[in-house]
């Protein structure tokens, strides 16, 4: 049987990186952790890849009855959550290659637009969106009902509104889309396929009748398209923007088998707890983007202190599981003599 390889990180992505930006197949600079080793023109075909990483064929009946439980339990409180998924029904989600035709590459292919925007500096939503501009409306007229015993909207119109704004939310929500998009990338990892299953061992340690016990590697994939949904209407409901960041420094950025980070973790404490969420994500070596809900509409910075730029590579060297990839080979010397 012909081995099936598959990639953890997308090579449309990486793309920018390589000798031919316009290909899936150029070549890029390697840095390889495992073995502390700089590897110069490594063809996309063999990095960031894994034999049979989304397949489920060894899936049994726990790997089931804990998927089945965990989706129904998304696709039941969708409403209450905002989770938009597209599965509705969980019995799909153990098809063959249904997690690699019906989501990974849906959501690649949604990608492709998104970065493309993001490369010519637009964005790939805008806002705030009509629901956030209504929730606005609702609380200045509490607060001016509060402090005046007086409405300035009749009910009536602003229920018009909101009826108005979900609808927009629920049907035409670009954000949702681009979110989904982020999280794909973050769950389809060495670092989250570790991080899922660590946990369920942990869990299935501490309860022994947990639904988890007794699954098999098939629990991966299957717990990645749920937590990719779970994370995405996160963003959504908690009015994540984008900063577009523009390097204008000798430095390139640099990324990895891990390229989504979170900027308030420390990846050399495994044991911090972290509750704030900011996700920076390099796009080519000379931009880079930041989720993040501490602005409220979407924004450009330039960098012109590669300091900066040394700050953010480091994290995303750190962060890395076994791969670091760079444009050319400075780049990741640079790191590497500072580590």
């Amino acid at each position: 049987m012909a081995t099936k390889r598959q990639h953890l990180i997308w090579r449309k992505y990486l793309s920018p990186w390589t000798d031919n930006v316009d290909s899936n197949s150029g070549n890029i600079v390697c840095y390889d952790k495992v073995n502390n080793k700089i590897i110069k023109n490594v063809s996309l075909e063999n990095i960031g890849v894994q034999k049979y990483i989304y397949d489920i064929s060894m899936i049994n009946d726990s790997d089931k009855k804990a998927a089945t439980q965990y989706f129904d339990m998304l696709l039941n409180n969708r409403k209450l959550i905002r989770v938009k998924s597209k599965i509705t029904d969980s019995a799909d989600i153990f098809k063959k290659d249904f997690i690699e035709n019906n989501f990974i590459c849906p959501i690649e292919n949604n990608g492709i637009r998104f970065l493309e925007k993001l490369y010519k500096g637009e964005f790939p939503f805008e806002g705030p969106t009509e629901l956030e501009k209504i929730l606005d409306l609702l609380k200045f007229n509490m607060l001016n009902t509060l402090f005046s015993n007086e409405s300035l909207f009749p009910d009536i119109e602003i229920q018009k509104s909101l009826n108005l704004g979900l609808l927009i939310y629920n049907c035409e929500d670009l954000r949702y889309d681009f979110f989904e998009f982020i999280a794909a990338q973050m769950f389809r990892t060495w670092r989250s396929k570790e991080t899922i299953l660590n946990s369920i061992k942990q869990t299935v340690e501490k309860f022994e009748d947990s639904c988890f016990n007794n699954t098999t590697m098939a629990i991966f994939p299957l717990m990645m398209i749920a937590n990719t949904q779970l994370l995405a209407s996160a963003f959504c409901e908690n009015n994540f923007y984008i900063e577009l960041i523009r390097n204008e420094t000798s430095q390139n950025f640099i990324t990895s088998d891990f390229p989504l980070i979170n900027l308030c973790a420390d990846y050399n404490n495994s044991c911090e707890t972290v509750n704030e969420l900011e996700l920076f994500y390099p796009i080519a070596p000379r931009c880079a983007i930041i989720c993040k809900n501490s602005i409220r509409a979407n924004t450009t910075t330039t960098i012109d202190d590669s300091t900066i730029v040394d700050a953010y590579n480091k994290k995303i060297f750190y962060a890395a599981t076994k791969q670091v990839y760079a444009v050319k080979e400075e780049d990741l010397s640079d790191i590497i003599c500072k580590k």
